[in-house]
């Protein structure tokens, strides 16, 4: 017999069988990392919007780093801004919506005229439906609503009526334009 290794067909067996555990772990390894690093690129991506307003279609200056203020939560309306691209619109509504609580707005402000771009403590153009209630301390979420319509005035029934066809999600609703929300807690 020589010094050289013969394989026979066991051992040959057992080298394919290792060779392939070794690959389907290598490949699962692979698969799990390129899956963390896209969940890491989204969290970075929405932390960035949030912490660096790169949304200015609709967002709020009184948000610190995502954070908003005991001061705005309590008395003080945010600022809210946004910017009008679309020249269909005539006017702008503003609801406040906390805790998925659809039909209990805590402030709401319709017909916000076209050439108006932010609402805050000092701002208030428009009709003042719900007076800004603050946001309770138990609260687990808070989004502020920007819809877009292209009538100069509307009521309260039709912005409920609008409203509803949004939350059953129909498409194409009369002279809605679009609508935006802005999660601030």
């Amino acid at each position: 017999m020589s010094d050289c290794l013969f394989f026979d067909e066991n051992n040959k067996s057992s080298l394919l069988f290792i060779g392939t555990v070794y690959t389907l772990f290598g490949v699962l390894v692979g698969i799990e990392t390129v899956k963390q690093i896209n969940e890491e690129k989204e969290e970075t991506k929405y932390l960035k919007n949030i912490m660096f307003y790169n949304d200015r279609e609709f967002y709020c200056d009184s948000l610190y780093y995502g954070y908003l203020p005991e001061k705005f939560r309590k008395k003080y309306i945010p600022t809210l801004k946004w910017n009008n691209k679309n020249k269909k619109a005539r006017s702008f509504a503003i609801e406040l919506i906390i805790d998925d609580e659809y039909n209990k707005p805590n402030f709401l402000i319709i017909n916000i005229p076209v050439d108006s771009s932010e609402i805050n403590e000092s701002s208030q153009n428009g009709d003042i439906i719900i007076n800004y209630n603050g946001i309770p301390e138990n609260a687990f979420s808070a989004y502020f609503n920007l819809y877009t319509y292209d009538k100069d005035k509307i009521d309260l029934e039709y912005f409920q009526r609008i409203k509803f066809y949004i939350i059953e999600g129909f498409e194409d609703i009369e002279s809605l334009i679009s609508y935006k929300i802005l999660k601030v807690i």
